[in-house]
C-alpha cells in the first residue's frame, strides 16, 4: 500500500519529517525572521506557526510557493500576529512536492487544531485531497497521532 492510497484502510502511522528552521535546526521567531537570511525566499513547502507561553498551541498551518513572501505577509496579519503576546510566535517549514501540500496541510490541521483555520495568505487547499500523515516538529499536548 502506498502512502497516498489508503484504500479505505486505516492510514499508516505519520511519517517523520525533517522540519527546517534556523541553521542550527531551531524554530524561527516569526516576527524577527529575516526570510532571505533564513533561506525561505523562493522556496515552496508547508509551514507551521505556534505560540509558546502558559498554554502553548498551534496558531496556523499553511503552504506556499514562496514561503518567504508568505511569511512576510503573515507578519502583517493581525489575526495571526495577535498571538505573539501569548509567549512569542515561532515557525518551522518543510519542503514537499506541491501535489502533496493539500494532503499534508489537511492532515496537520485536522490533528493539531490550529487557532486560525485559514487566512488571506492561504494557498488554495484541495479539500478532497487524500490526507498525508506526517509528524509535526513536536507536540504540545497528547494528540491522536499514533
Amino acid at each position: 500500500m502506498g502512502l497516498l492510497d489508503f484504500s479505505g484502510k486505516k492510514p499508516p502511522k505519520p511519517i517523520p519529517v525533517k522540519w527546517k528552521g534556523s541553521a542550527k535546526g531551531n524554530p524561527l521567531r516569526l516576527l524577527h525572521v529575516r526570510t532571505k537570511k533564513a533561506g525561505l525566499d523562493g522556496v515552496g513547502g508547508v509551514f507551521l506557526i505556534w505560540h509558546l507561553g502558559v498554554q502553548p498551541n498551534w496558531v496556523y498551518i499553511g503552504a506556499a510557493e514562496d514561503v518567504g513572501d508568505t511569511i512576510e505577509e503573515i507578519k502583517d496579519n493581525l489575526e495571526i500576529t495577535d498571538y505573539e503576546r501569548r509567549g512569542g510566535l515561532y515557525m518551522m517549514w518543510a519542503p514537499f512536492k506541491k501535489e502533496y501540500w493539500s494532503g499534508v496541510v489537511l492532515f496537520l490541521r485536522d490533528e493539531l487544531k490550529p487557532e486560525v483555520e485559514s487566512c488571506s495568505v492561504d494557498f488554495t487547499i484541495d479539500e478532497k485531497a487524500p490526507l498525508i500523515p506526517v509528524l509535526p516538529p513536536f507536540l504540545f499536548k497528547k494528540q491522536s497521532l499514533s
